[in-house]
């Protein structure tokens, strides 16, 4: 489920948010930090075939806080259910704010030839940087 080299977590099969929390058991990883709040240091991708779900009613998941330039990556199907999601900087607990080269690297949502999602009742807020692909909420691919 891990990727040790790129740091990604590989959504393979259908799950939701609480059974990769269940699945990782590593706070350096995924850390809960209380009130249905976590903090991810890694990609998150979800594979061809796959559905994922981050929803509040099931999942308990409130505020997904992403740290470094890592992001979540679309390939399969996702639902996002009352979740915000923003970048988070580890050093000064705070959201990353962006300049107006948007060159500072910061968490992203990528849809790569996704097969589909659902996004309800959640907010993304200060994602993204400059680069194709990363640019906050991005739909990528043909």
């Amino acid at each position: 489920m891990i990727n040790q080299k790129t740091l990604t977590i590989n959504i393979n099969c259908d799950a939701s948010f609480l059974d990769v929390v269940q699945a990782i058991n590593d706070p350096e990883i995924l850390e809960g930090l209380g009130d249905g709040e976590y903090l991810l240091n890694a990609n998150l991708q979800v594979s061809d075939g796959t559905t994922f779900e981050m929803t509040s009613d099931e999942d308990g998941l409130q505020y997904l806080k992403i740290a470094g330039e890592n992001g979540i990556i679309v390939h399969g199907k996702i639902l996002i259910d009352g979740v915000k999601i923003t970048p988070w900087d580890t050093s000064s607990n705070d959201i990353v704010q962006q300049n107006i080269d948007g060159s500072i690297r910061r968490a992203y949502i990528q849809f790569d030839e996704s097969e589909g999602s659902q996004i309800i009742n959640s907010e993304f807020a200060y994602l993204g940087f400059q680069e194709l692909g990363k640019r906050g909420f991005d739909l990528w691919g043909t």
